[in-house]
């Protein structure tokens, strides 16, 4: 692991509500929420990753994404041959809503220019679009799963799955994908990477 990517250790997941010990997750920042983009750096880049597309100031969320994927990166060593299988947690709006969030696929392809072993695949998408949950929608991992649809892989399925969001706060959407995904029939490892958690 690159030195500012941690692991979340068994001391974290006490503390994080619905993460567990066999779940391998890996983040690199702390996030302070409810204190906006002058709480630190970390939420400005943050809060910079999560712009709506065509919002004021796209040019520093293009700049939160080269920075995210450059760290990512340093923990995916293309040497060897090696292949890594990369997705994101379904966004609250689903591909075909006017407001769909396209961050991760942005992220991804920017991180190809750096890890150009990755392969993107998408085998869990939302079925409609609702509320975020910093938005007040739900933080319930039950609930969340009833909004997937498995479309699995289109190829062979892979030996292990890196599943990308931005910030780790309750564990809520993470324990959500993987349950539903391993419910779905994934036989294989997820894991997942954060780029901060809430502190």
């Amino acid at each position: 692991m690159s030195n500012f990517w941690k692991k979340v250790d068994q001391v974290l997941i006490n503390n994080i509500q619905h993460l567990n010990a066999n779940d391998n997750c890996y983040y690199a920042k702390d996030y302070v929420p409810g204190v906006g983009y002058q709480g630190s750096i970390v939420n400005d880049d943050i809060l910079n990753f999560k712009k709506a597309p065509g919002s004021p100031g796209q040019q520093h969320r293009a700049r939160a994404v080269n920075k995210f994927a450059v760290e990512v990166s340093t923990i995916l060593n293309c040497d060897q041959g090696r292949k890594f299988y990369v997705t994101a947690v379904p966004s609250s709006k689903n591909k075909h809503d006017p407001m769909y969030d396209r961050r991760f696929e942005d992220l991804f392809e920017e991180l190809k220019k750096f890890s150009p072993c990755i392969e993107v695949v998408w085998p869990v998408v939302a079925i409609n679009s609702v509320q975020a949950s910093h938005h007040s929608g739900s933080r319930d991992p039950d609930v969340l799963k009833q909004n997937y649809n498995y479309s699995g892989f289109a190829g062979i399925e892979p030996e292990s799955l890196i599943v990308f969001d931005d910030v780790l706060t309750s564990g809520a959407h993470f324990r959500a994908y993987k349950d539903f995904i391993i419910e779905s029939g994934y036989q294989g490892k997820v894991f997942g990477v954060f780029w901060a958690k809430t502190i």
